[in-house]
């Protein structure tokens, strides 16, 4: 059904409006999410967009209230989407982007050294277009959706009791590094993409759409290892039969 989520994006809206704190407006960015992707789907990419931008207004809004983790994944998973369009669709405000980059600098990158220690050159493309003031593209919104992961991963590092969502971080960025491959020739994206995704099935190793992902990291580099990850994918979930692809 088109538009499935429009309703539920004006309801946190008018909450917002009526002074709704912060769970109202992640519950907002995580309608919007929702209803971007489903316009997406349906085809309607300026409508998705308008949708993804609205989130990242809101997002970087509540990131005053002290970076809760749960922004920082959606702004990673908007960006990620918003790099898959083309580029007349992927209208995004710049200095929008430039206030979310600040507040990830901000961050103590001390607390969790290993993600922020992940390096391959597109890392630096976003900083490279602050100095440069160029026009935006997917290859910079995408490697802006790794800095997000990281950010997120950072917030839930000392934090007990998540270790599913550090799971899901570890995947998402996995996946972030992995989409790079369309872009570029060279770089390392594809080795740290499998340090990612790896390191979210050492958390959560009974998770099969991690080790569908794994195995189609490794399908290049390590066929037997891809093999047997997709093997082990599917053992996990027996009513899923088909998982190369």
């Amino acid at each position: 059904m088109i538009g499935l989520y429009d309703e539920s994006v004006m309801e946190y809206e008018t909450c917002l409006n009526s002074g709704g704190g912060l769970e109202s407006l992640i519950g907002f960015c995580e309608a919007s999410l929702a209803a971007g992707k489903d316009w997406i789907t349906q085809g309607a990419f300026g409508r998705g967009s308008y949708f993804l931008n609205q989130l990242l207004e809101k997002a970087a809004q509540g990131l005053e209230y002290g970076g809760k983790a749960i922004l920082w994944k959606l702004i990673g998973d908007t960006c990620f989407t918003l790099s898959k369009l083309e580029s007349n669709f992927t209208i995004v405000k710049p200095p929008l982007l430039q206030d979310i980059y600040k507040k990830s600098a901000l961050i103590d990158k001390r607390i969790n050294d290993r993600a922020w220690s992940l390096q391959d050159p597109a890392d630096d493309l976003f900083a490279q277009w602050l100095d440069e003031e160029g026009p935006l593209n997917s290859k910079i919104i995408l490697s802006f959706s790794g800095m997000a992961y990281k950010s997120a991963l950072s917030l839930l590092y000392n934090e007990t009791g998540y270790s599913s969502a550090i799971a899901d971080l570890w995947y998402d960025l996995g996946l972030s590094y992995y989409t790079r491959l369309e872009y570029e020739d060279s770089g390392n994206s594809r080795d740290v993409a499998m340090e990612c995704i790896l390191t979210s099935l050492q958390i959560s190793p009974d998770v099969d759409i991690y080790w569908n992902a794994f195995g189609i990291v490794c399908a290049e580099k390590f066929p037997k290892l891809s093999q047997h990850a997709f093997i082990k994918a599917i053992s996990l979930n027996a009513k899923v039969s088909h998982r190369y692809h």
